[in-house]
């Protein structure tokens, strides 16, 4: 059995969406064992949608990855999504403040740093 990986506390990284132009802020934050890549979205944590990041949650869209949960959607997470797995992160909450995902500079790198 291998060991399940999270991180060892909060960390943010803002930017604007590549689509909406808007200000996002994502607070990536520890999760227990076996919880998975969560997705929380909205402004306020506690009365926020969630998402797990499945297969059966992806939403189809032109140009992006985009993950839903009835009426919670959250878009361009396919950079976010590439960082976590390319680091071996097995459970992690994504706090969204917005409906899409910061692009930053357009590659996963300010993910993985």
């Amino acid at each position: 059995m291998s060991r399940q990986r999270t991180i060892k506390r909060p960390v943010v990284v803002e930017g604007r969406g590549l689509f909406s132009g808007e200000p996002s802020r994502l607070r990536f934050v520890p999760a227990p064992t076996d919880s998975g890549i969560t997705f929380v979205c909205g402004p306020d944590p506690a009365a926020a949608g969630r998402i797990g990041a499945e297969i059966a949650n992806v939403a189809k869209r032109a140009r992006r990855t985009s993950l839903m949960n009835g009426a919670t959607v959250v878009e361009t997470v396919e950079h976010v999504l590439s960082a976590v797995w390319g680091v071996g992160i097995d459970n992690l909450t994504i706090e969204v403040s917005a409906g899409e995902a910061p692009s930053v500079d357009g590659s996963a790198m300010p993910f993985v740093k």
